[in-house]
């Protein structure tokens, strides 16, 4: 669902809602809606203390049972660990490494999700590796690819170097096999008798790698830090690609917990200049620029979307590999809206549930008192809430009995 059909589904839906109460009040009258409100706008302040304070006291409580540190940082530096170790073995690139020539700027994309192990014999192996390249055709990768180079006429993304059932590879090449792939790509999938010294049977991990190249297969020109920050957000949504492949096409489960992770890692011969076009901002004088960079983070929607994370590593990339000096001003120019990635829905989170529907049964009954205030003119909650009825009898008085005169 795109931006623009969320935000009309969301007015629908409150457009459902305030019909529904004009229709409660036209139907059963303001005084029996009035003692219904005094009971919703109760279980509000329920729900308002549920999600504000029982949430922080289950984190604490977890915190407190957890026997060792939740290990985010280790499992970032696992990732980075694969990020930087996986190769692909091709003739073009060998032939390449015997001519002596320099490998063209590169970026190369690490995303691990938590699933079960891949231990069921279906879907078969064949199956395995058609639906990844089903995968790396899908919006997300051909989006990234697109993106970051250009392979020339009649490319195609084809099977390549799949040793087993779990380890599957696919270059993106044309006619000429003997020539280097402009991107290639790794799945790895958990299984139960693996050796934790191999791999991590907790996590499926996809590994691409994107060659900056022309259609000329020449390397590509540099660019801004706009156009970075619209990779980085194509790179973040491979995170939920790959959660949709491992459920729906390999029929794995995949829970919420540990988060999903997710590294970048642009590498280039000399200087990251190669890479990014410094006009928004000056080299700092002393400071060179390095050759790489790298930039990992758990991936959390409910907490971050992805344009504000590709924000954090557009700064980090400036700060630790280009040190740059003025290249605020191209980054707050940079808007969360104009960059929106393939698959990237912002998960709903229980707390996040709770608070709407408490602020929407708050908002009901506010409505409610200011329209009975309109109509009848009463501000008096005690009249309105606990007794549902604004007419009250005015009390007659009691006569005073009189003493008669005693006769003696």
């Amino acid at each position: 669902m795109t931006r623009r059909h969320a935000v009309w589904a969301r007015r629908a839906v409150a457009g459902l809602l305030l019909g529904g109460l004009a229709w409660y009040l036209v139907r059963v009258g303001l005084d029996r809606a009035g003692k219904l409100t005094s009971v919703l706008s109760s279980l509000a302040g329920v729900a308002t203390f549920a999600a504000t304070v029982l949430p922080s006291l289950m984190r604490r409580l977890r915190n407190s049972e957890a026997d060792a540190p939740s290990g985010g940082s280790n499992q970032l530096s696992e990732l980075q660990e694969v990020i930087r170790k996986s190769t692909m073995s091709h003739p073009g690139y060998k032939a390449r490494l015997s001519r002596r020539e320099k490998n063209p700027p590169s970026m190369r994309v690490g995303i691990r999700v938590a699933c079960s192990p891949f231990d069921a014999a279906t879907p078969s192996t064949t199956d395995v590796r058609n639906r990844l390249l089903g995968l790396l055709e899908g919006d997300a990768a051909a989006g990234l690819v697109s993106a970051m180079t250009q392979a020339g006429n009649g490319a195609t993304w084809q099977r390549y170097e799949s040793p087993g059932r779990t380890t599957h590879g696919a270059v993106l090449a044309g006619a000429d096999k003997r020539a280097a792939p402009a991107a290639w790509a790794r799945l790895i999938l958990p299984e139960s008798k693996a050796s934790e010294a191999v791999r991590d049977p907790q996590y499926a991990v996809l590994i691409l790698h994107l060659e900056s190249r022309t259609p000329e297969n020449d390397i590509a020109p540099p660019v801004d830090l706009v156009t970075w920050h619209g990779r980085f957000v194509l790179a973040l949504a491979l995170t939920e690609a790959l959660a949709t492949f491992l459920t729906e096409d390999l029929h794995l489960t995949v829970p919420d917990d540990p988060p999903r992770q997710a590294g970048v890692w642009l590498t280039a011969s000399q200087s990251m200049t190669e890479l990014v076009d410094i006009r928004d901002g000056q080299l700092l004088p002393g400071s060179p620029p390095s050759r790489s960079f790298y930039g990992s983070t758990p991936v959390d929607q409910a907490h971050r979307s992805a344009a504000a994370q590709a924000r954090v590593w557009i700064t980090e990339m400036c700060d630790e590999a280009l040190h740059l000096d003025g290249y605020e001003p191209a980054l707050a120019s940079i808007s969360d809206l104009d960059f929106e990635a393939p698959g990237w829905q912002k998960t709903t989170t229980r707390r996040t549930v709770i608070l709407r529907v408490g602020t929407g049964i708050i908002t009901a009954s506010i409505g409610y008192f200011v329209g009975h205030y309109v109509v009848t003119g009463e501000t008096d909650p005690k009249h309105i809430y606990l007794y549902g009825s604004t007419t009250f009898p005015t009390p007659s008085s009691t006569p005073v009995p009189t003493q008669s005169p005693t006769h003696p």
